[in-house]
């Protein structure tokens, strides 16, 4: 059973017609907040319903939710999302196709996987510093960070099982000649977690290699920034607001 945290307007109906932001992350042990922010009613208020699908990886179940959904099983967070997905369909929240997915850094692994596995669930994905090169930089133990990744992800270098399961699921290594959903891909160039290389690799094979004609951006900045976007109020406020705009663009509302 995977947590899914909702919320709408009364007055939008069930009938299968509305559209979904449904937000992921599923890793090191993290439990997403379910807490008020006002900057998601100008979504919910133009009638998109906002929803959180608490999947594997993350620690809202306590310790065995978690580990079942890291090293060899971390492809269980997408197909948790997935099913999410799905059980909002069947319910009427929404439609195949009427998802845009939001989340961000591992969460943007989440993501990218999901949009091999089934693209068609998506009308527009935002993935933000995501984690998408995940065999190259596994297997590069000279980056900082790299090592300490080796207990949630697996060692590539050590263990060829952890090589062939990776690689089974790296978003950049599965991209394939299919139709995929509009994206907003975000990057920093100061960014030391996720190296600026990982999107832009990422967005430039996907280019590539997709068959379908949708907007998929990028955004790499080149201003301070970390991986956590640009510092102070007034910046995270604009950065939301482009990344909002995107989705209700590519949602057709437009105003």
């Amino acid at each position: 059973m995977i947590p899914l945290t909702v919320v709408r307007r009364k007055d939008v109906q069930l009938n299968g017609t509305s559209k979904v932001l449904l937000y992921g992350y599923g890793s090191y042990k993290h439990s997403v907040p379910v807490s008020f922010g006002s900057a998601k009613f100008c979504l919910i208020d133009r009638g998109i319903i906002f929803a959180i699908a608490h999947v594997r990886g993350g620690g809202e179940l306590g310790e065995k939710f978690y580990r079942e959904g890291m090293m060899l099983k971390k492809i269980n967070g997408a197909k948790d999302y997935i099913a999410c997905a799905q059980h909002l369909i069947k319910k009427k929240y929404t439609y195949k196709g009427g998802f845009a997915f939001y989340g961000g850094s591992a969460g943007g692994t989440l993501g990218s996987i999901c949009a091999n596995i089934a693209p068609e669930l998506f009308f527009s994905m935002l993935l933000l510093v995501p984690y998408v090169d995940c065999l190259t930089t596994s297997l590069n133990d000279k980056l900082p960070l790299t090592p300490g990744e080796y207990e949630v992800f697996g060692n590539p270098k050590k263990f060829k099982e952890h090589y062939q399961y990776i690689l089974s699921y790296s978003p950049y290594n599965n991209l394939r000649n299919i139709n995929y959903p509009p994206m907003f891909v975000t990057s920093s160039i100061f960014d030391n977690r996720v190296l600026y290389s990982e999107p832009i690799k990422y967005i430039a094979k996907l280019r590539d290699t997709k068959s379908d004609k949708n907007l998929q951006l990028l955004k790499c900045k080149l201003k301070a920034a970390g991986h956590g976007g640009m510092s102070g109020r007034d910046n995270a406020i604009t950065e939301l607001a482009e990344e909002y705009s995107f989705l209700l663009k590519t949602a057709g509302i437009k105003n």
